[in-house]
């Protein structure tokens, strides 16, 4: 009779390594073993702290200040071929605790995807951005107008 065992599980801390990456989708290019993709991550985090204000709370009015998650998700998120020069990621989910500045972190990236420097922000900016609500997605809307100097 044969005997059936329970697959080994994965648990935090596992030593296991992280699936390898595939490669730009566009060209096929791949960072040699041990190096990381290039990112425009430096010029980003840069623009934000320099160019963006607290929409709410008590940093009302004053430059945002990027905490280390917060740079190292930018980094991450401005990752790019240097053959085609395609963005390694096109989509991406932030969470975080009520009260973690997400909505004010999101209101940064959009303002940056739309007015920021040439490296980053698009010709002809589109961009979609999800929320979990319409009172959700109002609030950021309002974020974003009041770092544009709204109201």
């Amino acid at each position: 009779m044969p005997t059936v065992t329970a697959p080994k599980r994965r648990t935090r801390g596992s030593s296991k390594a992280p699936p390898p990456d595939p490669g730009c989708q566009a060209c096929g290019w791949k960072p040699a073993p041990g190096q990381l993709w290039p990112t425009e991550g430096e010029v980003a985090c840069r623009w934000i702290q320099n160019k963006c204000i607290a929409g709410e709370g008590d940093w009302y009015g004053k430059l945002l200040e990027l905490r280390p998650d917060q740079q190292a998700f930018v980094y991450r998120w401005y990752e790019f071929c240097p053959h085609c020069g395609q963005w390694h990621y096109d989509e991406a989910v932030r969470g975080g605790a009520t009260g973690d500045g997400k909505t004010q972190f999101v209101a940064a990236l959009v303002l940056l995807e739309f007015a920021g420097p040439p490296q980053i922000a698009p010709t002809s900016p589109n961009i979609p951005i999800a929320a979990a609500s319409f009172e959700q997605a109002d609030l950021l809307f309002s974020a974003v107008a009041t770092m544009c100097g709204g109201k």
